[in-house]
Formats: C-alpha cells, sequence, structure tokens
C-alpha cells in the first residue's frame, strides 16, 4: 500500500564453488553500494529478500526487490551492478509491478524447501553456516521509516487500546491462511498460536 510505483527487480551474481557467509555478507554489501549509488536516486523505497540456489553448477545467491520508482533502465542497472560488484553481478530482469502481486515473490522463502530436500548433508551444512545470523529481508528508504512509526502504533495499542474483558490487552496479527490454519489444522504451530482478541 506504500509503494505507488513498484518495480520488480531480480538481481544476481555468478554461481561461486563454495558459499561462505563472507560471500553473502558481500552481495549484500554490493546491494547496499547500488542502492546508494547515483543510479538508484529515485528509487523512493521498497524491500528485498535474498534466495540461494545450488543445482550442481555452484551456489546461485540472486535478490527479489519491490522498488518504488517511476522508472528504472534495466540496461543501465545492469552497468550499475556490474560496477559495484566489479563484474560479478548480472540483471535479470525489471517488470512494473502495478497489476500483478508480486508480494509472494519478494517476501518468499530464502531456498525451495524440494530443493533443500535434494541437497547433501554437507551442502544443506555449508547454507547453515552462509546464512546463519544474516538478515535475509529488509526495507529501505521511505519504508525503513515507516517500521518505526508502525512498532509505535503497535506498542501504544498494546498500551492503551484493545483491552478485553478479563483485562488483558496482549493480541497477534495473523495472515488469512494463518488465521485459518490456527483454527482448523491440529499442528504445533497452531495450537501454540494466541486466540484472536
Amino acid at each position: 500500500r506504500e509503494v505507488r510505483q513498484p518495480k520488480h527487480v531480480v538481481l544476481t551474481a555468478q554461481n561461486v564453488r563454495g558459499m561462505t557467509k563472507a560471500h553473502v555478507l558481500e552481495f549484500k554489501l554490493w546491494w547496499t553500494k547500488l542502492r546508494r549509488s547515483k543510479f538508484a536516486s529515485n528509487w523512493e523505497g521498497g524491500f528485498y529478500n535474498l534466495e540461494v540456489t545450488n543445482e550442481g553448477e555452484g551456489w546461485h545467491i540472486h535478490l527479489h526487490a519491490l522498488i518504488d520508482a517511476q522508472w528504472i533502465d534495466s540496461g543501465k542497472l545492469s552497468e550499475a551492478l556490474r560496477k559495484v560488484t566489479v563484474g560479478s553481478g548480472y540483471i535479470v530482469k525489471v517488470m512494473d509491478a502495478r497489476r500483478v502481486d508480486y508480494l509472494k515473490e519478494v517476501t518468499k522463502y530464502t531456498v525451495k524447501g524440494n530443493q533443500l530436500a535434494a541437497w547433501t548433508g554437507s551442502e544443506i551444512f555449508t547454507f547453515i553456516q552462509a546464512f546463519e545470523g544474516v538478515r535475509c529481508f529488509g526495507v529501505f528508504g521511505s519504508l525503513y521509516g515507516k517500521r518505526t512509526e508502525w512498532k509505535a502504533w503497535i506498542d501504544s495499542m498494546r498500551e492503551h487500546g484493545n483491552v478485553c474483558k478479563c483485562g488483558c490487552n496482549e493480541f497477534a496479527y495473523y495472515s488469512e491462511v494463518d488465521f485459518l490454519l490456527r483454527d482448523f489444522v491440529p499442528t504445533p504451530q497452531a495450537q501454540a498460536m494466541p486466540p484472536p482478541v
């Protein structure tokens, strides 16, 4: 709702033989440099998610972003990415996302479950070590400030509003799917969820 001109951007880097935390952090640094470059000065804000694959030709890290910008030139973005990555980065696509819901694409998993299941124990261990403690989802620009605003609003609701007859003021937000799972699927996660207020 806060993004007026959403563009779905996918950025990739060349495959590497071994995935390390240093490479993941390097990729994130490239992304930060790109966002702070003159090229991205018209980007109002947005959010991003890292994803990794390993299909037998090395580890491939890429980034999905939803960016609030009137226009992103994919050719110039490719040049800017190659510059900050010293030739290792490649642009995959830039798509106008006003008519299509790219939210799921940008907020999805870091690795597909079926791919993780196909990896060897050693590959899973490598993945865990490389991504342990690394934030794979983030917001920037105009949306970064919204985090503080929304947190303050939620905190004030907890402190002053939505008090139950019993005096409780704890509440939880659910996606539609989580809400349905909470009531109808007897999983440990669903049973652990507090009832809605």
